[in-house]
Formats: C-alpha cells, sequence, structure tokens
C-alpha cells in the first residue's frame, strides 16, 4: 500500500502501546493477559530490589508503590479484555505473589491468602470486572445526550451544554 509516497506494509498483528492489535479474531484471543502480567513482574522486579533494601519504608509506602508501578501495568486497557476464569485466576495469583514478596512471606510459612489482604489492606483484582463492566456500558449506551463519543473525556463535544 502507498501512502503519502511511502510503501507501508500490511500486518495481521502489531503492539501500539503496549497492547496487541490484531486484525483477526482468534480462539483463544492474543496473550494480552500472559503480557501485561510479563511487563508488570518485570516492573515488579525492580520495584522488589528498593523494598528490599530499603527497610525503613513503611508498607503502606511499599503498597502505594505496587498500586502506582505495578497494578496500572498490569491493568492497562483492560476495560477492554475478553477475561476468562483461567485469566482471572492468573491476574489473582500474580497479585497475591507480590503481596507476599513485599510482605516477606515465603512458601514454606503457610500464610492463607485471606490474612496476606488483611496485612495488605489490598482486595482481589475485582476491580477488573468492574472497570470491563464500566467501559461497556458506556459503550453502548444509546440515545442522543448520551453517545459514547459524548461521555468519554477528550472525545468528540462534551455532554454538557
Amino acid at each position: 500500500m502507498l501512502l503519502q509516497g511511502h510503501v507501508v506494509e500490511s500486518t495481521d498483528r502489531f503492539t501500539h502501546i503496549l497492547a496487541v492489535i490484531s486484525t483477526r479474531l482468534s480462539v483463544p484471543p492474543p496473550p494480552q493477559i500472559p503480557r501485561r502480567i510479563s511487563l508488570a513482574s518485570n516492573i515488579f522486579g525492580r520495584l522488589a530490589n528498593v523494598c528490599r533494601k530499603r527497610t525503613r519504608l513503611s508498607l503502606q509506602t511499599k503498597i502505594r508503590l505496587y498500586n502506582a508501578l505495578v497494578i496500572s501495568v498490569l491493568l492497562y486497557g483492560s476495560e477492554a479484555w475478553t477475561v476468562l476464569k483461567a485469566d482471572e485466576r492468573r491476574l489473582e495469583v500474580f497479585h497475591m505473589n507480590c503481596q507476599r514478596r513485599i510482605l516477606g512471606i515465603r512458601w514454606f510459612h503457610f500464610v492463607t491468602n485471606a490474612s496476606v489482604t488483611s496485612q495488605t489492606g489490598e482486595e482481589g483484582l475485582a476491580i477488573l470486572s468492574e472497570a470491563t463492566l464500566h467501559f461497556w456500558s458506556r459503550a453502548t449506551t444509546t440515545g442522543s445526550d448520551t453517545s459514547p463519543l459524548r461521555t468519554t473525556p477528550g472525545c468528540g463535544r462534551s455532554h454538557r451544554r
């Protein structure tokens, strides 16, 4: 294809803003979730060194860093994902493993997930399903005053008059 005098190659799959875009509907869907877990794990690995070496950081500060740096990367674009139960389980396992590492809990300590979440004050990744529901409820809204372009910040005219 020729675009403004340049030859542009056609492709079925590419990465845009850290998300895999595919023209084909595939079963299973594109590997968004394993990719997001991998990226978040890489960031957590760097964060874990900071948390371990700097013992003066409070638990609250470590959790805030984790939420800001790791969870934001993990859930980037999640409102448009098709999440299967197995994918949800993978995300929860990653989330719990990170919390255990922040607390310094090893596998042989036999600490329950409920105990870990009570110590960190973190909830599960139920926010993922809430974000998805919110995204799709806004995207499928009909009517002249509630079209997705009018309710999405930065897109089209504002819904306020």
